[in-house]
């Protein structure tokens, strides 16, 4: 069994930044496609009211485009600061569960977790550091000059 003594607050932050940002941005494009759609069917019921003439105000083409550049821009800023908001709040709140695991943690010792090594080296041995390899062209007073040192072509 391995005990967890202690999670980094900071590498509790990023990653619970990371994550709330990846699902805000997944939640984003799907409201994004609804709210999308439901612009799209509001434009066009007005274009159908438009042309019917059943209202007394009439609305051009730019007032309708208008009317769907802004909204699409509204829903494009409002998805961008929702991700924003996300992943600050996700990296607060996941930099705050690892100070409370930390006090956890001293009180009562830690998770305990059991790891299975299944041969592919939680416990093989380091191989030694590997010697550099002679390069009778690298510096000193004995090196070679390279064949082709010095020739312009």
């Amino acid at each position: 069994m391995i005990t967890v003594k202690r999670v980094s607050v900071g590498s509790a932050f990023k990653v619970g930044a990371i994550v709330s940002l990846i699902i805000s941005a997944i939640t984003g494009l799907c409201f994004a496609l609804f709210a999308g759609s439901i612009l799209t069917t509001m434009s066009s019921i007005a274009t159908s009211i438009n042309q019917s003439g059943g209202t007394t105000t009439s609305l051009t083409q730019n007032d309708l485009a208008a009317f769907n550049a802004a909204g699409l821009t509204s829903l494009c800023i409002s998805v961008g600061i929702q991700m924003v908001v996300a992943a600050i709040g996700g990296g607060l709140f996941s930099g705050l569960l690892a100070i409370a695991y930390n006090l956890t943690a001293r009180w009562v010792g830690g998770l305990e977790v059991e790891l299975h090594d299944d041969g592919y080296g939680f416990n093989a041995p380091v191989p030694p550091p590997s010697q550099p390899r002679y390069n009778p062209y690298a510096g000193g007073d004995k090196a070679k000059r390279h064949p082709n040192e010095g020739f312009d072509a």
